[in-house]
């Protein structure tokens, strides 16, 4: 079982995905914008974050290099979460530091 955060400003996506992986037996929670999301990770770190990247206010691609350069969770698996879709988005993602990248909508078989 892993703890796992997920940071996305629509509720409605968040609170599937958090269904998804709580029926897959993780423990899961999410918050709807990058400052809540450091706060709790800070906090209680979770075994991975399921970030937006595109997040009115703080952006999750500014958390995620903010997350890079802190000494608690520089090696938190960060897994980007985005409508995003694009290959330069990908490669942004990957370039500022996460482990993967996840389009939604998702599939929740995946």
């Amino acid at each position: 079982m892993a703890r796992i955060l997920i940071a996305d400003d629509d509720e409605l996506i968040a609170e599937i995905a958090s269904e998804v992986l709580i029926d897959a037996g993780h423990a899961c929670g999410w918050v709807t914008s990058a400052e809540a999301a450091w706060d709790c990770a800070l906090r209680k770190r979770p075994d991975v974050l399921l970030l937006d990247q595109a997040m009115p206010g703080e952006s999750g691609l500014t958390l995620l290099r903010r997350i890079r350069c802190s000494p608690q969770l520089y090696d938190l698996p960060v897994i980007m979460f985005t409508a995003m879709n694009g290959s330069e988005d990908e490669a942004q993602a990957i370039y500022a530091g996460a482990q993967d990248f996840l389009s939604k909508p998702f599939d929740p078989a995946w």
